[in-house]
């Protein structure tokens, strides 16, 4: 990948505003920009090939779109280095929606209902791949975005962006994207409820909070609410976003 891409990487570094330039990008826009089924047929069909009728098998389609993410993430940090093993709890979330192989619109419902943002994996990786890993993105065509821990403050469940739970928070939502800063952990912080509380009521931002058990299961909880200590139910309906999800052992949303 990185030899056949090698001098791709020379438009980025050239002039922005020659043809063959605003022609990539125009591109990439449009691939970003085409309706999310478009996109995801295009995804199916590269799994389902000439088969009739057209079925894909669930596993090689969670491989697929997580090889873009892994490509994406080479393209822009150098890593992985090595190949990583998709999330077996796509696949199994995907497959529980199905009696045998995969169909098209059963992947899309899927896609859908679970993982909205499966698709920017596509669009993602072809701007990385035709720019290189600096140039920006246009607010019409954002990239999918995975959850980053920033002040290089150290998280329990992942060490890379691209590993299967922060990348299972990317295409779940983009509310669950971007910068992350570390409130509480209960390895750092001990398992006190005290603790989380005060670290909640002491930020005034939107939060996820993130439980894995003992048995290696994981799920969250997300609001852009700030937390409060009431005696009453609180918020806006049309302004307050919040929802259950879980990450292990099936991707839920």
């Amino acid at each position: 990948l990185q030899q056949a891409l090698a001098n791709v990487f020379l438009i980025g570094s050239g002039n922005d505003t020659s043809p063959v330039y605003q022609y990539l990008e125009a591109v990439v826009t449009l691939l970003g920009r085409r309706a999310s089924r478009g996109i995801l047929s295009i995804l199916f069909q590269v799994v389902a090939g000439n088969s009739n009728p057209p079925v894909a098998d669930a596993d090689s389609l969670i491989s697929l779109t997580y090889r873009l993410i892994l490509a994406s993430a080479y393209l822009q940090f150098r890593q992985p280095t090595l190949r990583r093993m998709h999330p077996r709890s796509w696949v199994e979330s995907l497959s529980s929606r199905c009696t045998s192989k995969v169909t098209l619109p059963a992947w899309n419902e899927w896609v859908n209902s679970v993982a909205p943002q499966i698709d920017k994996t596509l669009s993602t990786f072809s701007h990385h791949a035709i720019f290189g890993p600096h140039h920006p993105f246009r607010s019409t065509n954002p990239p999918l975005a995975l959850p980053i821990v920033v002040d290089d403050a150290s998280c329990a469940l992942w060490t890379f962006p691209y590993q299967g739970i922060p990348s299972s928070l990317g295409i779940l939502s983009p509310s669950l994207g971007g910068p992350w800063v570390q409130l509480y952990s209960s390895d750092l912080d001990g398992c006190s409820f005290r603790a989380m509380q005060e670290a909640l009521l002491s930020y005034h931002g939107t939060t996820a909070i993130l439980i894995q058990t003992t048995k290696g299961d994981a799920f969250g909880y997300y609001s852009n609410c700030p937390w409060k200590e009431s005696k009453r139910w609180y918020g806006q309906y049309e302004a307050t976003e919040s929802f259950l999800f879980g990450l292990k052992p099936s991707l839920q949303y």
